[in-house]
């Protein structure tokens, strides 16, 4: 689709920026370095935001100095039904609803606070910390979607470079925006390939901020034993969700070692 026919879809001007290196963590930078304003928001090619999103995403900046990001409730739009088994693994596509009320907290934890991409809020300090961190360190160039590589993260590192800075992050349920989300991306597969991706994603992350993560066992028995642990405490597809997400975790532990 050329320039014209986006002009025309969008019903106003458009610009386009080219970014020749591939990856979500460069197209995010390519964006914040193309931007002007002092907030700026992240929206996905498959995101629908309310329109009053960009109006609310202002005020709560401007009522609330201290954060540095903040997202809202994202609403799953799936093109088929799934079982209610499948319905549990839906945050992990970047679908969330953590209720009416607003939660603030720091920005350097995880927690029910911290935003996810889709929709991410950011002030522009965050956004240029952000660029210069990643021009820094090559390792940050993986995280993020690349080609078939189902790689995230880099909505937590702009998180936690936002705490750097002294920022705390925030959900916001006045900020409410609907993720379409097609039917390939709801097999057994992608999603089980999406966990792996995000278990190596969690050690790279840990990695570019300095934290410490604990080494994965390498007997293959205690994948097993938390697969049973699982099992008694979680439904059956998360708990082969969360092998995917440890063995994601044990091969770019390891191989990470391996290049050191």
């Amino acid at each position: 689709m050329d320039r014209s026919a986006l002009e025309k879809l969008a019903g106003r001007g458009i610009g386009l920026v080219v970014e020749r290196r591939q990856g979500l963590t460069y197209a995010r930078i390519a964006g914040i370095k193309a931007s002007h304003g002092k907030v700026l928001v992240f929206v996905d090619d498959d995101n629908e935001l309310d329109e009053n999103y960009l109006h609310n995403a202002l005020q709560i900046c401007e009522d609330h100095p201290d954060l540095g990001t903040c997202g809202g409730v994202a609403e799953g739009r799936l093109e088929i039904g799934v079982s209610k088994h499948k319905q549990s693994l839906l945050p992990h596509l970047g679908v969330r609803d953590n209720g009416h009320d607003r939660i603030e907290g720091p920005a350097d934890e995880w927690g029910l606070w911290e935003p996810i991409g889709a929709g991410l809020v950011i002030r522009r300090e965050v956004g240029e910390k952000f660029i210069e961190f990643v021009e820094q360190n090559e390792l940050a160039g993986d995280l993020g979607r690349i080609g078939n590589s189902l790689m995230s993260g880099e909505d937590t590192l702009i998180t936690r470079l936002a705490s750097q800075l002294n920022y705390r992050c925030s959900y916001e349920p006045a900020l409410k925006l609907r993720h379409y989300i097609p039917r390939q991306r709801l097999s057994y597969s992608y999603l089980m390939r999406l966990l792996y991706g995000h278990g190596q994603s969690f050690v790279v992350v840990s990695s570019l901020i300095g934290q410490s993560v604990d080494a994965p066992k390498k007997r293959w028995i205690s994948l097993l034993r938390n697969f049973a642990y699982r099992c008694r405490n979680e439904t059956i597809t998360v708990a082969i969700g969360m092998v995917c997400w440890d063995l994601g975790f044990r091969a770019r532990y390891y191989s990470s070692l391996d290049r050191r």
